[in-house]
């Protein structure tokens, strides 16, 4: 696992969601390990603010940790796009 790569890709995506997004007034991920017996799994936890609003979204856990942010992105972009559609 490359640290460097990962934290380069985490600020990647989450300028992309601010730009999709430009509701998004934080964004913070957590790169989680977890070990199940000899495989090693990663999950993102990401804490996403609005005005107004605070989501805590954790991305399904993988083998690659590179995986684990996209899955973590990729839910939080699903659950705001859900927000911005309810009714004001």
């Amino acid at each position: 696992m490359n640290r460097d790569s990962l934290d380069a890709l985490i600020a990647h995506e989450s300028a992309a969601l601010r730009e999709a997004f430009p509701q998004v007034s934080w964004c913070r991920a957590q790169l989680e390990t977890l070990n199940e017996g000899e495989a090693r799994r990663y999950s993102v936890l990401l804490d996403i603010r609005l005005p107004e609003h605070q989501s805590l979204i954790s991305g399904k856990s993988k083998h690659d940790p590179h995986a684990a942010v996209y899955a973590a992105f990729e839910e939080a972009r699903n659950q705001l796009d859900e927000v911005a559609r309810r009714p004001a």
